[in-house]
Order: C-alpha cells, then structure tokens, then sequence
C-alpha cells in the first residue's frame, strides 16, 4: 500500500504564512514600542559643591535681599556687615570694609540697644581703614556694655596700643593674664609682650594658642593656618578639600604663600582675626 501525503491547498498554505507574518510583525512592531518608551540610562556627572568663597558671596546677595525687604531692621545689616568684613579680609578689597562700615552703622541706627555684633563690625571696619580714633570710640562703647567679655577688652587695649597709649593698654592687658586660652585676646597679648622686649613670652603666648585652635573641630582650617604662620613656624601644611576644584585649592595656595611672605619677621606682630566675620571665637 503506499502512503500519500495529503495536498495542503494553496489557499490555506496562503492563509498560514499571511497569519505568520502577521504574528511576527505585531511582535516585532510590540518590541519596537517597548524599546522606544525605555530611555537609555546615563550616568549624570557628578555635583561639585560651592566653595567656601561662593557661599559666602551667596549669602552676601541673600542677606542683601533681606535687607531690601526689611530696610528697618538691624540684625540683616548686622549680618551683612559681618560678610563684607569677612570678605575684605579674605580678598583684601578694601571696598568691603566701607561696605561693612556703612551696613553696620545702618543695624545700628535702627537698633542702638542690645546690637553688639554691629558694633563690633563697625569697629573692626574703621581698624581695617586705619581709623584708630574712630574704631577706639567704638571699642569702648561696645565693651561698657559688654564689660565680662575679655576679647572686647582686649581689642580697646589693641587700639590703646596702636595708638601709643601705653599707660592705658598695660592696665588692660595686665587684667587679661587669666584669658591667655581665648583664640581673640592671646596673639594680643603675645603683640603686648614683644612691644616691652619679650619675644619668648610672646612666641608662647602664641603657641599656646596654636595647640588650643588646632583643639578646636568648629575653627575654620584658615583660622588654624593663620595661628600657624602668626607662630613663626614655616612648615606650611595645605590640605584641599576633595569638593574643591584644583584651580580653587591652587588659588589658595598661592594667596597662603603671598600672606606668609608678607608677614614681618616675628609672628606675633600682628592683629588676630577676631570680630564677627573673621571666623575665630570673640565672646569665648
């Protein structure tokens, strides 16, 4: 018997292959659809943290616009004078520090009373400009209102001292002997003990402030590195935050470099970064 393959009709075979195609191209047209509503994954570059120096002048514009909204209020202008002054310091635009004085003496004629940091602004701006009278009038108000502060007595006998009224600072200075550990009145009293000849005493004065900033995790790292060259010692260790750019971290290095190369011989001989704005401790 022979076996015959039964005839499939063309009309059918047809139908199969048009059903197949018809299959592949709905899955086929399912995958495209599917491929183009997933969006490709890419890796988005890493946020690089502002700097110290753009956040400062961050704030700068954002307490200035508060001042805008509140042109009545003192503790806004209070502020703001302490930012300029930070930044007079840090860049040395002498611009700042008359913008400090001017945005002080603002705070302060809208509140007289219990304004303490506008004062000390005020004072530390016209010390920035070499307005020794002037910053010595304010000195004194602001510490007969403060009187058990001792940064605020030793920033008169500072000016005292500028001003060759030594009769006057010796007093004042004599009464700080207990305040040696204050981050604002040491490199004071270390300026104090090299003007009457005692440079040994002054380097200690010194040092020993040192090791207390260095103690210190809230101190800015500029303020430590200032008590280091103030010290007299010429290692120089600069470490760069990993956020930093390296153009930024160089830039600080060489600003650093120039400061250090400025400073005179000895240490000791020169005003600390006290006041509000200048990052180290004033009311301690």
């Amino acid at each position: 018997m022979t076996l015959v393959q039964p005839r499939r009709s063309r009309s059918h075979t047809g139908r199969l292959v048009r059903a197949l195609l018809i299959t592949g191209f709905a899955a086929t047209s399912s995958c495209s659809r599917t491929e183009r509503m997933v969006p490709p994954v890419s890796r988005a570059p890493a946020a690089t943290l502002p700097t110290e120096a753009e956040i400062r002048d961050l704030d700068i514009q954002f307490y200035a616009e508060r001042v805008k909204g509140d042109p009545n209020g003192a503790a806004n202008l209070a502020r703001l004078a302490s930012l300029y002054l930070q930044r007079s310091r840090e860049t040395g635009d002498p611009r700042d520090a008359i913008r400090a004085e001017q945005a002080a003496r603002r705070s302060m004629r809208n509140r007289d009373a219990h304004n303490t940091q506008a004062m000390q602004v005020l004072s530390s701006s016209l010390l920035a400009q070499h307005r020794f009278v002037e910053a010595l009038r304010v000195a004194r108000d602001v510490r007969d209102r403060n009187p058990d502060v001792p940064a605020l007595r030793a920033a008169v006998a500072e000016i005292e001292m500028e001003l060759g009224q030594y009769d006057s600072a010796r007093v004042t200075f004599a009464a700080l002997g207990d305040a040696k550990s204050n981050l604002s009145v040491a490199p004071r009293l270390a300026r104090w003990a090299e003007i009457r000849g005692h440079p040994d005493e002054a380097r200690r004065v010194i040092r020993n402030a040192l090791a207390v900033a260095r103690r210190d995790p809230s101190l800015p790292r500029e303020q430590v590195a200032w008590f280091w060259l103030r010290s007299g010692d010429t290692r120089l260790g600069v470490r760069c935050d990993p956020n930093e750019p390296m153009r930024a971290c160089v830039d600080a290095v060489t600003t650093l470099l120039d400061k250090a190369r400025s400073l005179p011989t000895s240490g000791a001989n020169v005003t600390p970064p006290s006041g509000p704005g200048a990052g180290a401790p004033t009311t301690r």
